[in-house]
């Protein structure tokens, strides 16, 4: 269901008071502010992160490694999930300090809800969630759920969360890191929202800032 649109517009009005936009603006942020008008999503990132570009964010695609015979595929693995429409990340420049640290990460991708159940074996939202968690354990490597919430209601939605970790490659890391994965399927207006958070503990703990982000998602 999500929030209703005149609950919405009054959120999104006075959340944007004093920015300057078009009627025809479907991406508008103001600050730490999204708001994607035409999907019907609102958040705020985390303070003080930052947009990646598309560019920068298949740079990194370029150089992870895939489990097993999936590494040879990985442009069809790439493929098949599509590209972010968001991609929020907390370090957005080059730092030698940040050399060996896994970026703490968080991606949206939102697809339609007909197209998902026509490429797996399921017929519903579970069903198809169940299929993606499966095959998500077989391209990451040591892929193993730490946390099931099972079925919730974001902002009115029918919506499934869990925590995960995994252990991460990349070509430009000298050993692998276990890295911890927040993820949030939402079911919405005949469409899939995929949200996933990917930090690593032995680096950094931002699983505060994850936290916060959750919570401020808007549907509409």
């Amino acid at each position: 269901m999500g929030l209703g649109r005149r609950k919405f517009v009054k959120l999104m009005t006075t959340a944007l008071a004093g920015v300057s936009y078009t009627p025809f603006q479907s991406v508008i942020t103001n600050e730490d502010l999204y708001v994607n008008r035409q999907l019907g999503i609102m958040f705020h990132k985390p303070s003080d992160w930052g947009y990646l570009s598309l560019n920068q964010f298949n740079e990194v695609k370029t150089n992870v490694i895939l489990s097993g015979e999936f590494e040879e595929y990985k442009e069809q693995v790439f493929e098949l999930l599509g590209d972010p429409i968001s991609i929020v990340s907390k370090y957005l420049d080059e730092d030698d300090d940040n050399d060996g640290k896994l970026n703490p990460t968080i991606t949206l991708n939102i697809t339609p809800a007909e197209e998902i159940l026509m490429d797996s074996e399921g017929s519903t939202f579970e069903e198809a969630i169940a299929e993606s968690r499966q095959v998500t354990s077989h391209f990451l490597k040591e892929f193993e759920i730490i946390k099931d919430f099972g079925q919730t209601n974001l902002s009115n939605c029918n919506s499934y969360e869990y925590d995960a970790k995994y252990m991460f490659e990349h070509k430009e890391l000298t050993v692998p890191l276990q890295v911890h994965l927040k993820v949030i399927k939402i079911e919405h207006r005949g469409l899939y929202y995929d949200i996933n958070m990917h930090q690593s503990l032995e680096t950094e703990d931002v699983t505060k800032e994850f936290d916060l982000f959750r919570d401020s998602i808007v549907m509409v």
